[in-house]
């Protein structure tokens, strides 16, 4: 604080502007030498002097460099302070300077950390023209920067990829320094994560982190560490995460940077959640929930909302998630509030709350299928996507969306969960289930090999989503009817003979679906008897089919649909 005879020497008639520049200068030399709050001291007096002075466009200068480090510090609530200090002088001052366009840069800067992403952007158009009117290619570059990630985080990722395309050819051709590349490799960065291309964002991620350590840039040596360690967890490698986030943690200490710590801890909270160790990610939360900056405690929210959901704590999990839409959706951040739509869902779901449920997942996924987005790099959480995205095929919520977000990023789990879709008594959801596992790769066809016929591929599909094939059954039947000479090997025509045939399908439409000679089928057929033990007689010709139905029946490879009549 300043005191009251500070003050007055300050505004004595013995200063001059030279006193409060040497407070300036030192401010500066202060704040280069790592020494923040004395440089902010430094900066305060100079300020002071300079406006009781009538220096007001030499205050300005104090006032942006006090965002600057109280920003740098995370200390936003004095950021905000300073920011607004700015904004009023840029409503009595001229904002056709460069000064002008570095204060709206500023104010611009800080509306993103505080998640006001409309004024935000307004500000820093306006920045951008006053530095395009200028030619300060620094400028330029600074304001583009901050305009991809209004634009990315937000979920405008085509517009994103342009203002980010402007920032890589500047930086190439202007030679503006190693902190714009690093810059550009961190935008790189995020710009494939949030786009779901996890892999070119780790490799642009970690040549962030190589040479932010090569360029000694403390805070970007923290903060790439976090973002490597995100997406190699978003990527399923757990352990590695925790070794960036741990590395980061340290880091953050050495360097002196104790409000980054919350946001790594946050982190490793996410990692205990995702590896469903509660009682470690419930004590990470703990130690964040305090905080001044609203921004982060809407986002500290939708950890703790999560992990309430997850933990049978529904209504505290509705109460935190309601809360932070509402945040979002004022903050105009449609990517973080329809993430937390999606989380809403699932804990209605857990809940048994269907209607609620439903409403929420289909305006989440219907932004998503309008935005053209497939992937959620916010609390994203593969059992609970899989989930939904089951959800949403049952019901019809959006369904190719649901698909390709099940097929591209969800694995193992969305083939688990579409194998008991296949169990449906709706052909319709069978069919979709049998798409999906199709394209995964991991469907009751991949047992019968990869390299099926065009015919026998369609047949075997219809048979399975039509329940006239069981899909828990296929292994079984295919083993069953392997033939002598291809004893190792599934014979999927074989198996799709079988399927027709037992449903009553005459022989010669056999031959046609799956492009078989008359001949071929009736010794596949004889073949199936064979197996099955059913020898001809002439006696019971009419029943053997009857009899072969009934046992597939009783064994479990078709489903209990009628014969043709």
């Amino acid at each position: 604080m300043i005191s009251s005879s500070l003050l007055a020497v300050l505004q004595s008639d013995s200063q001059d502007v030279d006193v409060a520049h040497g407070y300036f200068l030192q401010g500066i030399a202060l704040s280069d030498q790592g020494q923040y709050q004395a440089a902010i001291i430094r900066l305060e007096h100079a300020r002071l002097l300079l406006t009781a002075q009538g220096h007001a466009e030499k205050a300005l200068r104090a006032i942006l460099e006090l965002v600057r480090l109280h920003h740098w510090l995370e200390n936003l609530n004095m950021a905000r302070v300073y920011a607004q200090m700015a904004s009023d002088w840029l409503v009595k001052g001229r904002e056709d300077t460069l000064l002008a366009a570095e204060a709206l840069l500023r104010v611009a800067t800080l509306a993103l950390e505080t998640e006001n992403y409309r004024e935000g952007e307004q500000v820093a158009l306006r920045a951008l023209q006053r530095y395009e009117a200028k030619g300060d290619l620094q400028g330029i570059c600074d304001a583009w920067l901050l305009l991809f990630h209004l634009h990315n985080q937000t979920g405008r990722h085509p517009s994103a990829g342009a203002y980010l395309q402007l920032v890589t050819s500047l930086v190439q051709a202007a030679n503006l320094g190693v902190a714009y590349d690093i810059a550009a490799l961190c935008s790189n960065a995020h710009w494939h994560w949030y786009r779901g291309e996890l892999e070119v964002a780790l490799q642009a991620a970690r040549q962030a982190v190589e040479l932010a350590d090569a360029a000694g840039q403390s805070k970007q040596r923290v903060y790439n560490r976090v973002v490597a360690g995100n997406l190699e967890l978003a990527m399923g490698q757990g352990h590695t995460a925790r070794r960036w986030y741990q590395d980061a943690e340290q880091l953050a200490r050495e360097i002196g940077f104790p409000q980054s710590l919350s946001w790594v801890h946050v982190q490793q909270a996410w990692l205990a959640i995702l590896q469903e160790r509660y009682e470690a990610a419930r004590w990470l939360l703990q130690r964040v929930r305090r905080t001044q900056d609203s921004g982060k405690a809407m986002s500290f929210g939708v950890f703790q909302g999560v992990l309430y959901s997850l933990t049978e704590r529904a209504v505290e999990a509705t109460d935190l998630l309601d809360r932070s839409l509402a945040y979002y959706l004022q903050s105009c951040n449609l990517l973080a509030a329809n993430t937390v739509r999606l989380h809403l869902a699932a804990n209605w779901l857990r809940s048994g709350e269907l209607a609620l449920a439903t409403e929420a997942l289909g305006m989440a996924l219907q932004w998503m299928a309008e935005q053209q987005i497939d992937y959620l790099p916010l609390w994203w959480h593969p059992p609970t996507m899989t989930m939904l995205c089951t959800h949403a095929l049952q019901l019809g919520i959006q369904p190719a969306l649901a698909e390709q977000v099940l097929v591209r990023y969800l694995g193992a789990s969305a083939s688990v969960a579409m194998q008991d879709l296949l169990r449906s008594d709706d052909p319709v959801v069978v069919r979709r289930a049998a798409d999906v596992l199709a394209l995964l790769d991991s469907g009751p066809l991949a047992m019968l090999g990869d390299s099926l016929d065009a015919p026998v591929r369609a047949v075997l599909t219809d048979l399975l989503t039509t329940r006239r094939l069981l899909a828990a059954g296929l292994a079984s039947l295919a083993a069953r009817l392997m033939t002598a000479e291809r004893r190792e090997t599934p014979n999927p025509t074989l198996v799709a003979v079988f399927g027709l045939y037992v449903h009553d399908v005459p022989r010669k439409e056999i031959a046609a679906q799956l492009h078989l000679s008359d001949a071929a089928v009736r010794n596949y057929i004889n073949h199936i008897f064979k197996v099955f033990e059913l020898p001809y007689d002439s006696a019971q010709r009419s029943e053997r089919r009857l009899q072969l139905r009934a046992q597939a029946l009783a064994a479990g490879y078709i489903g209990d649909m009628p014969a043709r009549p």
